[in-house]
Protein backbone atom coordinates (compact mmCIF):
# COMPACT_ATOMS: atom_id res chain seq x y z
CA UNK A 1 0.00 0.00 0.00
CA UNK A 2 2.62 2.32 0.49
CA UNK A 3 4.28 1.75 -2.75
CA UNK A 4 0.76 2.30 -4.25
CA UNK A 5 0.02 5.58 -2.77
CA UNK A 6 3.87 7.12 -2.54
CA UNK A 7 3.47 7.18 1.36
CA UNK A 8 6.12 5.86 3.71
CA UNK A 9 5.72 3.08 5.25
CA UNK A 10 5.99 4.42 8.89
CA UNK A 11 2.91 7.16 7.59
CA UNK A 12 0.86 3.83 6.35
CA UNK A 13 1.42 1.75 9.76
CA UNK A 14 0.67 5.05 11.65
CA UNK A 15 -2.57 5.94 9.52
CA UNK A 16 -4.00 2.05 10.05
CA UNK A 17 -3.11 2.52 13.73
CA UNK A 18 -5.34 5.84 13.92
CA UNK A 19 -8.48 4.62 12.18
CA UNK A 20 -8.34 0.70 12.05
CA UNK A 21 -9.97 -1.03 15.30
CA UNK A 22 -7.99 -4.72 15.72
CA UNK A 23 -10.18 -5.53 18.61
CA UNK A 24 -13.28 -7.09 16.55
CA UNK A 25 -15.43 -8.91 18.88
CA UNK A 26 -17.68 -6.19 19.47
CA UNK A 27 -19.75 -4.98 16.53
CA UNK A 28 -20.93 -1.02 17.01
CA UNK A 29 -24.95 -0.38 16.86
CA UNK A 30 -24.17 1.96 13.50
CA UNK A 31 -22.27 -0.24 10.73
CA UNK A 32 -20.97 0.86 7.31
CA UNK A 33 -20.72 -1.50 4.84
CA UNK A 34 -19.19 -0.47 1.51
CA UNK A 35 -17.01 -2.01 -1.41
CA UNK A 36 -13.38 -0.60 -2.62
CA UNK A 37 -11.15 -1.74 -5.04
CA UNK A 38 -8.04 -3.40 -3.03
CA UNK A 39 -5.58 -5.59 -4.20
CA UNK A 40 -7.02 -8.86 -3.15
CA UNK A 41 -6.78 -11.59 -5.68
CA UNK A 42 -10.39 -13.08 -4.52
CA UNK A 43 -11.99 -10.83 -6.66
CA UNK A 44 -12.45 -7.37 -8.27
CA UNK A 45 -14.21 -5.30 -4.80
CA UNK A 46 -13.26 -6.30 -1.05
CA UNK A 47 -15.71 -5.01 1.41
CA UNK A 48 -14.53 -2.31 4.06
CA UNK A 49 -16.51 -2.92 7.47
CA UNK A 50 -16.65 0.55 9.19
CA UNK A 51 -17.60 2.61 12.09
CA UNK A 52 -19.24 5.54 10.65
CA UNK A 53 -19.77 6.89 14.50
CA UNK A 54 -16.06 7.21 15.69
CA UNK A 55 -14.82 6.81 11.38
CA UNK A 56 -12.45 4.23 12.22
CA UNK A 57 -12.51 1.07 9.62
CA UNK A 58 -13.41 -1.96 11.62
CA UNK A 59 -12.24 -4.72 9.15
CA UNK A 60 -11.41 -5.21 5.53
CA UNK A 61 -12.89 -8.63 4.07
CA UNK A 62 -11.50 -10.12 1.06
CA UNK A 63 -14.40 -10.30 -1.38
CA UNK A 64 -17.71 -9.05 -0.88
CA UNK A 65 -19.77 -11.76 -1.80
CA UNK A 66 -22.79 -12.20 0.49
CA UNK A 67 -22.20 -15.73 1.41
CA UNK A 68 -18.42 -14.67 2.43
CA UNK A 69 -20.28 -11.52 4.43
CA UNK A 70 -22.82 -14.05 6.01
CA UNK A 71 -19.92 -16.39 7.42
CA UNK A 72 -17.98 -13.01 8.72
CA UNK A 73 -20.84 -11.95 10.67
CA UNK A 74 -21.74 -15.16 11.94
CA UNK A 75 -19.02 -15.36 14.41
CA UNK A 76 -19.74 -12.10 15.69
CA UNK A 77 -22.04 -10.58 18.23
CA UNK A 78 -24.43 -8.75 16.52
CA UNK A 79 -27.16 -7.76 19.32
CA UNK A 80 -25.97 -4.26 19.22
CA UNK A 81 -26.21 -3.06 15.44
CA UNK A 82 -29.11 -1.32 15.10
CA UNK A 83 -28.58 0.93 12.31
CA UNK A 84 -26.30 -0.39 8.70
CA UNK A 85 -25.07 2.22 6.51
CA UNK A 86 -24.91 1.09 3.10
CA UNK A 87 -25.35 1.70 -0.61
CA UNK A 88 -28.06 -0.42 -2.42
CA UNK A 89 -26.21 -3.24 -3.86
CA UNK A 90 -28.56 -5.80 -3.12
CA UNK A 91 -26.26 -8.62 -1.29
CA UNK A 92 -25.52 -5.65 1.42
CA UNK A 93 -29.84 -5.52 2.33
CA UNK A 94 -29.91 -8.78 2.44
CA UNK A 95 -26.84 -9.52 4.70
CA UNK A 96 -28.34 -6.63 6.94
CA UNK A 97 -31.67 -7.79 7.01
CA UNK A 98 -30.72 -11.48 7.57
CA UNK A 99 -27.93 -11.00 10.10
CA UNK A 100 -28.85 -8.00 12.18
CA UNK A 101 -32.40 -8.57 12.78
CA UNK A 102 -34.46 -5.64 11.59
CA UNK A 103 -32.16 -2.92 11.51
CA UNK A 104 -32.63 0.76 10.25
CA UNK A 105 -31.25 0.59 6.87
CA UNK A 106 -29.41 4.15 5.61
CA UNK A 107 -29.14 4.70 1.90
CA UNK A 108 -26.40 7.28 0.88
CA UNK A 109 -28.32 10.32 -1.21
CA UNK A 110 -26.04 9.40 -4.49
CA UNK A 111 -26.79 5.93 -5.21
CA UNK A 112 -30.22 6.61 -4.20
CA UNK A 113 -30.73 9.55 -6.83
CA UNK A 114 -28.30 7.58 -9.31
CA UNK A 115 -31.15 4.10 -9.25
CA UNK A 116 -33.68 6.76 -9.47
CA UNK A 117 -32.03 8.05 -12.67
CA UNK A 118 -31.24 5.03 -14.28
CA UNK A 119 -34.95 3.88 -13.78
CA UNK A 120 -36.08 6.89 -15.49
CA UNK A 121 -34.02 6.41 -17.93
CA UNK A 122 -35.07 2.46 -18.74
CA UNK A 123 -38.98 3.80 -18.60
CA UNK A 124 -37.91 7.07 -21.14
CA UNK A 125 -35.91 4.31 -23.85
CA UNK A 126 -38.66 1.66 -23.42
CA UNK A 127 -41.73 3.97 -23.82
CA UNK A 128 -39.78 5.76 -27.03
CA UNK A 129 -39.47 2.81 -29.07
CA UNK A 130 -42.94 3.18 -29.61
CA UNK A 131 -43.33 6.48 -30.72
CA UNK A 132 -42.72 8.01 -34.40
CA UNK A 133 -39.20 8.50 -35.57
CA UNK A 134 -39.52 12.21 -35.41
CA UNK A 135 -41.38 12.12 -31.93
CA UNK A 136 -38.61 9.84 -30.99
CA UNK A 137 -35.66 12.17 -31.91
CA UNK A 138 -37.81 14.93 -30.50
CA UNK A 139 -37.99 13.26 -27.05
CA UNK A 140 -34.24 11.97 -27.28
CA UNK A 141 -33.01 15.50 -27.90
CA UNK A 142 -35.01 16.77 -24.52
CA UNK A 143 -34.60 13.46 -22.28
CA UNK A 144 -31.85 16.16 -20.66
CA UNK A 145 -34.68 17.75 -18.68
CA UNK A 146 -35.82 14.78 -16.80
CA UNK A 147 -32.90 14.96 -14.87
CA UNK A 148 -33.18 18.68 -14.03
CA UNK A 149 -35.21 20.33 -11.03
CA UNK A 150 -38.24 22.18 -12.23
CA UNK A 151 -36.76 25.09 -10.39
CA UNK A 152 -34.13 25.16 -12.84
CA UNK A 153 -36.07 24.91 -15.90
CA UNK A 154 -35.95 27.87 -18.09
CA UNK A 155 -39.19 29.13 -19.98
CA UNK A 156 -38.31 27.78 -23.37
CA UNK A 157 -37.63 23.88 -21.38
CA UNK A 158 -40.68 24.43 -19.15
CA UNK A 159 -42.84 25.09 -22.45
CA UNK A 160 -40.84 22.31 -25.15
CA UNK A 161 -42.34 19.25 -23.34
CA UNK A 162 -46.22 20.51 -23.40
CA UNK A 163 -46.03 21.15 -26.51
CA UNK A 164 -45.98 17.43 -27.70
CA UNK A 165 -45.86 15.36 -24.20
CA UNK A 166 -48.56 14.66 -21.59
CA UNK A 167 -48.13 14.55 -17.80
CA UNK A 168 -47.07 11.62 -15.61
CA UNK A 169 -49.06 10.90 -11.97
CA UNK A 170 -48.12 8.89 -9.30
CA UNK A 171 -51.65 7.57 -8.97
CA UNK A 172 -54.68 7.72 -11.04
CA UNK A 173 -56.47 9.33 -8.77
CA UNK A 174 -53.77 12.61 -8.74
CA UNK A 175 -54.17 12.41 -12.69
CA UNK A 176 -58.20 12.05 -12.05
CA UNK A 177 -57.77 15.46 -9.48
CA UNK A 178 -55.61 17.48 -11.63
CA UNK A 179 -57.67 16.40 -14.95
CA UNK A 180 -61.16 17.98 -12.96
CA UNK A 181 -59.46 20.99 -11.25
CA UNK A 182 -59.54 22.71 -15.31
CA UNK A 183 -63.35 22.95 -14.66
CA UNK A 184 -64.67 26.12 -13.20
CA UNK A 185 -67.79 27.16 -11.43
CA UNK A 186 -70.96 26.23 -13.49
CA UNK A 187 -69.55 23.53 -15.50
CA UNK A 188 -71.46 20.80 -16.13
CA UNK A 189 -69.46 17.00 -16.70
CA UNK A 190 -71.41 13.65 -17.89
CA UNK A 191 -69.18 11.01 -16.09
CA UNK A 192 -69.48 6.91 -16.23
CA UNK A 193 -71.90 5.28 -14.29
CA UNK A 194 -70.00 2.64 -13.08
CA UNK A 195 -66.74 4.89 -11.87
CA UNK A 196 -64.17 3.57 -9.47
CA UNK A 197 -65.08 4.40 -6.02
CA UNK A 198 -62.59 7.08 -5.42
CA UNK A 199 -63.49 9.01 -8.48
CA UNK A 200 -67.36 9.13 -7.53
CA UNK A 201 -66.98 10.33 -4.05
CA UNK A 202 -64.26 13.03 -5.45
CA UNK A 203 -67.16 14.25 -8.26
CA UNK A 204 -69.92 14.17 -5.77
CA UNK A 205 -68.52 15.00 -2.31
CA UNK A 206 -66.00 17.73 -3.76
CA UNK A 207 -66.80 18.73 -7.32
CA UNK A 208 -70.56 19.92 -5.85
CA UNK A 209 -69.01 22.35 -3.41
CA UNK A 210 -67.36 24.16 -6.07
CA UNK A 211 -70.54 24.22 -8.18
CA UNK A 212 -69.71 22.08 -10.65
CA UNK A 213 -73.01 19.41 -11.80
CA UNK A 214 -71.95 16.22 -12.98
CA UNK A 215 -74.06 13.76 -14.67
CA UNK A 216 -73.62 9.76 -13.99
CA UNK A 217 -74.98 8.06 -17.38
CA UNK A 218 -74.09 4.54 -18.84
CA UNK A 219 -71.85 5.19 -21.51
CA UNK A 220 -71.71 2.26 -23.04
CA UNK A 221 -74.64 3.76 -24.56
CA UNK A 222 -73.97 6.90 -26.37
CA UNK A 223 -77.53 7.75 -27.05
CA UNK A 224 -77.95 8.22 -22.99
CA UNK A 225 -74.88 10.40 -23.50
CA UNK A 226 -76.10 12.74 -26.25
CA UNK A 227 -79.23 13.20 -24.45
CA UNK A 228 -77.22 13.87 -20.59
CA UNK A 229 -75.45 16.91 -23.30
CA UNK A 230 -76.12 19.80 -21.93
CA UNK A 231 -75.32 23.67 -23.38
CA UNK A 232 -72.48 24.37 -20.54
CA UNK A 233 -71.40 20.79 -20.48
CA UNK A 234 -67.40 20.80 -20.81
CA UNK A 235 -65.91 17.07 -20.83
CA UNK A 236 -67.26 13.15 -20.88
CA UNK A 237 -65.36 11.28 -18.27
CA UNK A 238 -64.90 7.53 -19.20
CA UNK A 239 -63.57 4.21 -17.61
CA UNK A 240 -63.07 1.54 -20.02
CA UNK A 241 -63.85 -1.47 -18.87
CA UNK A 242 -64.97 -0.21 -15.83
CA UNK A 243 -64.86 -1.65 -12.12
CA UNK A 244 -66.82 -4.27 -11.41
CA UNK A 245 -69.43 -4.13 -14.36
CA UNK A 246 -66.89 -4.46 -16.82
CA UNK A 247 -68.82 -2.17 -19.51
CA UNK A 248 -67.47 -1.24 -22.47
CA UNK A 249 -67.66 2.44 -24.18
CA UNK A 250 -67.23 2.69 -27.83
CA UNK A 251 -63.46 5.48 -27.17
CA UNK A 252 -63.41 5.90 -30.96
CA UNK A 253 -66.90 7.05 -31.17
CA UNK A 254 -67.78 8.71 -28.32
CA UNK A 255 -64.81 10.92 -28.89
CA UNK A 256 -66.52 12.28 -32.24
CA UNK A 257 -69.27 13.56 -29.73
CA UNK A 258 -69.26 17.40 -29.76
CA UNK A 259 -70.89 20.50 -27.59
CA UNK A 260 -72.50 23.03 -29.00
CA UNK A 261 -75.05 25.66 -27.64
CA UNK A 262 -77.60 23.68 -28.86
CA UNK A 263 -76.49 20.34 -27.50
CA UNK A 264 -74.25 17.40 -28.55
CA UNK A 265 -74.37 15.80 -32.08
CA UNK A 266 -72.01 13.04 -33.28
CA UNK A 267 -69.57 13.46 -35.92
Amino acid sequence: MAKETGLGHSTVIRLFDKHYSYDNQALPQVLAIDELKGTSETGKYQCIIGHPVNRNVYDIIPNRNLSTLKEYFRTLPREKVQMVVMDMWQPYKTLALKSFGKPILVIDRFHYVRHNVWALERVRKRVQKNFQEKDRKSMKKLHYLFHKLHAQLNADETEQPREAYGFAFSSGMAAITAAIQLFSAGDHVIATDDVYGGTFRVMTKVLNRFNIDVTFVDTSNLDAVKEAMQPNTKAIYVETPTNPLLKITDLKRGGRIETSKQGAYSR
